[in-house]
């Protein structure tokens, strides 16, 4: 080999050895579907693999606003390695009325590596239920029932039956039309 060769090899030899290497990424994207137009968080908390289950667990969470958007989207969130951690983390996604200091009504969660060079990406899908909630819809049913059905029926028994509190005042039906009706319930 002739010198300048040799020198072309050297030059590229150390370029790539020279090349950035990054730590990777994540990208979370959360598929949501919500049952009303009301406010409503979405947090995407990333926990070291070392800690769950640890008291207390190494995380770090990202809070989202949803409340403006439609009831059926999606978020992404970048996650970039923490160096104090170890290269595995598990993604927690949880959607939340109100803000996301309330309890979740749905929460999905996966678990991911970092890669040197590579960003994955993880779907995560988030549903809430028609369902969750009803316990204070149950309260609100129940006593608008109770009131409407004891005027209707005069104050009798009626009035504070079963349809007036019953489990359907706290399911979806307790927010729906048939929770302010006529019947009570």
């Amino acid at each position: 080999m002739t010198f300048s060769r040799l020198l072309i090899l050297a030059v590229v030899v150390v370029a790539s050895a020279c090349e950035t290497k990054t730590e990777g990424g994540i990208s979370a994207v959360v598929d949501f579907t919500r049952v009303d137009r009301g406010r409503a968080c979405i947090r995407v908390a990333v926990v070291d693999l070392a800690s769950v289950g640890s008291q207390p667990e190494r995380f770090v969470a990202h809070d989202v606003d949803v409340s403006d958007r439609e009831l059926t989207g999606s978020i992404t969130v970048g996650i970039v390695r923490n160096p104090e951690w170890t290269d595995g983390v598990e993604v927690r996604a949880s959607l939340h009325r109100n803000t996301c200091a309330t309890v979740p009504e749905a929460v999905e969660s996966a678990r991911a590596t970092f890669e040197l060079n590579s960003v994955k990406q993880l779907r995560l899908v988030l549903r809430q239920s028609p369902f969750d909630g009803g316990a204070g819809g149950g309260a609100a049913g129940g006593d608008a029932g109770g009131s409407a059905g004891g005027s209707a029926a005069g104050g009798s028994a009626a009035g504070g039956s079963a349809a007036g509190g019953s489990a359907a005042g706290g399911s979806a039906a307790g927010g729906s039309a048939a929770g302010g009706s006529a019947a009570g319930g």
